[in-house]
């Protein structure tokens, strides 16, 4: 991989954008972003990855900077965390920030019925705001 590459994605992320596998390939002709994306949070940015899925089903990642969690803000459970959430609602991981203390963030999960608001830190949160 060349220095380009991450050049290129990390200007990309500066400016306010986001980007997807399918993007990087037509835009700069990069097929592996994930490892470019690796390479830039090794380097020290905080990059999140929200989850979505296209017209056929097909989940992919959608890459943008860490934005700064606020009252109101919609989040998604990241990939990989909740582990105290049952199955059903981290699948599901979408809440909303209802309290904020410190880096720990009150969410009210938006579907689902009998849900409780939990505390989350806020590493285990992606705005999708």
């Amino acid at each position: 991989m060349s220095t380009t590459q991450v050049a290129l994605i990390k200007a990309h992320l500066q400016a306010g954008k986001t980007i997807t596998p399918a993007s990087a390939l037509a835009v700069y002709g990069i097929y592996r972003l994930s490892s470019v994306i690796e390479d830039l949070r090794n380097s020290g940015m905080e990059i999140d990855t929200l989850m979505k899925w296209d017209e056929m089903g097909k989940q992919y990642g959608e890459y943008r900077l860490r934005r700064p969690l606020v009252r109101g803000s919609a989040v998604q459970v990241r990939r990989g965390y909740g582990m105290g959430l049952p199955r059903w609602v981290r699948s599901l991981k979408h809440a909303k920030v209802i309290g904020k203390v410190g880096d720990t963030s009150l969410v009210r999960f938006t579907r689902g019925k009998n849900l409780a608001d939990e505390w989350l830190n806020d590493k285990e949160l992606v705005n999708v705001d």
